[in-house]
């Protein structure tokens, strides 16, 4: 996992690698503040189903409030797991950042056919004035 990565991305990996986990875990593995920013946009994320899956056969009944509260608080045992939706962006990522590294040797291999091309054009007029 590269450091680089986008927090949601470095949380969908590990999560993928986890068959379930609760957002206390997730909260320490990734050395998330209670309150901070990040904390806020998880629990909203979660909330409105839009990030990972909360894994209650309740939910239906719950509303947006009554998850984000229960995601505060430390005895929370809900489990959460990754989404068929979020496993599929966690692909796309990987195949995006597979596209860029073939996109940068692809431009690395132009490069040089272009100076071989230019040599090879440019070299048999050098030669015909020497």
């Amino acid at each position: 996992m590269r450091e680089t990565d986008d927090i949601y991305i470095r949380i969908l990996k590990w999560a993928d690698e986890k068959e379930s986990f609760t957002y206390t875990e997730l909260r320490e593995e990734f050395e998330i503040e209670p309150d901070s920013i990040n904390d806020k946009k998880l629990r909203a994320q979660i909330s409105i189903g839009k990030f990972l899956h909360l894994e209650a056969a309740f939910l239906r009944t719950w509303g947006i409030g009554e998850i984000n509260r229960r995601l505060e608080h430390e005895s929370n045992r809900d489990m959460l797991s990754i989404s068929v939706e979020d496993k599929f962006r966690l692909i796309e990522y990987t195949e995006l950042q597979e596209a860029r590294k073939s996109s940068r040797i692809a431009t690395w291999f132009a490069s040089a056919a272009l100076i071989v091309s230019l040599f090879g054009t440019v070299a048999p007029i050098v030669l015909k004035f020497l």
